[in-house]
């Protein structure tokens, strides 16, 4: 995902490319357009990879497919006509082109993917997880395991749940505060 700029760079402001990604080692593929900006080149377009790692319940290896809608600016830090080098962009964490100006989509790819990582992933919406006593797998095998009685530490937590009827303060969302 690397793609020499120096034409681009030498153009007007608005001059574009577009370039097809072919699946590389990682699976990722998609389409962008480089667009010749003030200052250097805007990059725009969608990634498509996968994302490897293990259920949140029961723990078996899994994948999924991402999605990455990109748009990252680049820095040139070397002048296209002259050779001269450019001072570092203000922003922090700025992506640049290399002194060959080479804009390498790489690494702007691999942040984009851990952004878009899931939170809670599940193999599938009814996993039933591990069972907490024996470690078994209970989508494969029922355990005999009786269910535990509650940890005796959040007892005092039970007393504030309301028993039957509903109250206002049940029956209100949690984001609206009352005043």
């Amino acid at each position: 995902m690397q793609y020499n700029v120096a034409q681009l760079l030498k153009e007007l402001v608005g001059a574009t490319r577009s370039y097809e990604l072919l699946a590389d080692r990682d699976g990722a593929a998609g389409r962008v357009q480089l667009l010749r900006t003030d200052r250097g080149i805007l990059v725009r377009g969608t990634v498509t990879t996968t994302w490897e790692g293990a259920c949140n319940r029961c723990l078996a290896p899994m994948t999924l497919p991402l999605d990455l809608p990109i748009e990252e600016e680049f820095f040139p830090t070397v002048d296209v006509w002259t050779g001269a080098h450019l001072p570092p962009p203000d922003e922090a964490g700025a992506l640049v082109i290399d002194q060959h100006h080479v804009l390498d989509l790489t690494e702007c790819v691999r942040q984009y993917a851990v952004a878009s990582e899931p939170i809670a992933p599940r193999c599938r919406p009814d996993c039933r997880g591990l069972c907490p006593q024996c470690g078994v797998n209970r989508n494969m095998v029922a355990c005999a395991c009786q269910a535990s009685a509650a940890d005796p530490r959040w007892e005092a937590l039970s007393a504030l749940r309301p028993r039957g009827g509903r109250s206002p303060e049940t029956d209100t969302p949690h984001h609206v505060r009352r005043s």
